[in-house]
């Protein structure tokens, strides 16, 4: 189970970083990211920031790729509107799980389509 603690500070984290990319991020393929769970380790060490992007597969790589070569500035800002003695270290991990359920719901109404058939 979480610690309140934990589950406080990935909703702070979240928060920041949604705030960021929407006010001061200036490459426009991060602005298009969602953040979908935000996961810290129970140490508080480490936040594992899971993303997920519009898009095709070369536009989703392009995205990822400039998110994880921002990943120091996003980390130093969040620090900066936390009050925290330790920062995490953030790893963004890009998150499968609409790409998941969007298949899904199209194998349902393949099904459909063919039940009807």
């Amino acid at each position: 189970m979480k610690s309140f603690r934990s589950q406080r500070l990935a909703e702070l984290i979240r928060r920041e970083i949604a705030t960021l990319v929407i006010s001061d991020a200036a490459d426009p393929r991060i602005k298009r990211m969602t953040i979908t769970h935000v996961n810290i380790t129970p140490d508080l060490k480490i936040a594992r920031i899971h993303v997920s992007f519009p898009g095709n597969k070369n536009e989703i790589e392009e995205s990822f790729q400039a998110l994880q070569k921002a990943s120091r500035f996003i980390r130093s800002h969040v620090s900066q509107n936390i009050r925290i003695r330790y920062m995490p270290e953030i790893e963004f991990i890009y998150d499968t799980s609409l790409e998941k359920a969007y298949q899904v719901i199209d194998l349902i109404n393949q099904i459909g389509r063919k039940s009807r058939s």
